[in-house]
């Protein structure tokens, strides 16, 4: 969680939208909605925005999807650094990524194995809320997950945003594009609605490129690369 209000943010639009009068173009409670919809914006170009950690007891099988683990508000798996023990919360062994396609090849019987522990574990891209282990666990054993999730929503300026505050930027360009889009007749607003979405996607995209490198990096070290 940031420390930006949403008071903040909707200061710094207006100030750029020159809309800092009391009779404002763009009210309050309109823009309360759009860094609203400004945190799921972000989250949804770069999921590791948000981010939670839980505990989770797989269910049978190998294929588990946040939605049966409990995470209703989970959007996709983002790492599993290591088995829980079965009494306390301590860490245990460790499970690492590979591709689903090396078990595939090495183990064609993988699916049907079981054990204590996971060692593996795996995504797939046309399946992006849920994620494979190796083996499948049985009696009870634990993971502990990383996932990234729906942000809590925003209802009042005295909220704080739920992403992290470098995020707070990218949220600003995305609240003034949706000011200006409110007047698309306007082909000066038009053009203003598209350069600070440009914006707001340059800012992630800058963003989401070190975060990918930093992945990139994290998966070789877990591949033995």
């Amino acid at each position: 969680m940031g420390t930006r209000t949403v008071q903040s943010i909707l200061d710094r639009a207006w100030t750029k939208a020159l809309d800092q009068g009391i009779n404002k173009r763009w009210p309050e409670d309109e823009g309360i909605l759009w860094c609203a919809d400004a945190q799921l914006a972000v989250v949804n170009l770069v999921p590791r925005a948000y981010t939670q950690i839980a505990l989770v007891t797989p269910v049978a099988g190998t294929r588990q999807t946040l939605a049966g683990l409990g995470l209703t508000r989970g959007l996709q798996p983002i790492d599993i650094p290591h088995n829980v023990a079965a009494t306390t919360e301590s860490p245990a062994a460790p499970v690492t990524k590979v591709k689903r396609a090396f078990l595939d090849d090495y183990v064609p019987t993988w699916h049907l194995a079981t054990g204590t522990v996971a060692e593996h574990w795996m995504t797939d891209e046309e399946d992006p809320k849920a994620f494979y282990i190796y083996p499948a666990i049985s009696g009870g054993g634990r993971l502990r997950l990383i996932y990234a999730a729906m942000p809590t929503d925003l209802a009042a300026t005295t909220d704080v945003i739920a992403l992290d505050d470098i995020y707070a930027e990218a949220m600003q360009n995305y609240v003034l594009h949706c000011f200006f889009a409110k007047d698309l007749t306007s082909i000066k607003s038009a053009q203003l609605s598209q350069m600070f979405y440009t914006l707001f996607e340059r800012a992630l995209g800058i963003r989401d490129q070190k975060l990918s490198m930093t992945e990139a990096k994290s998966n070789a070290k877990q591949q033995g690369a």
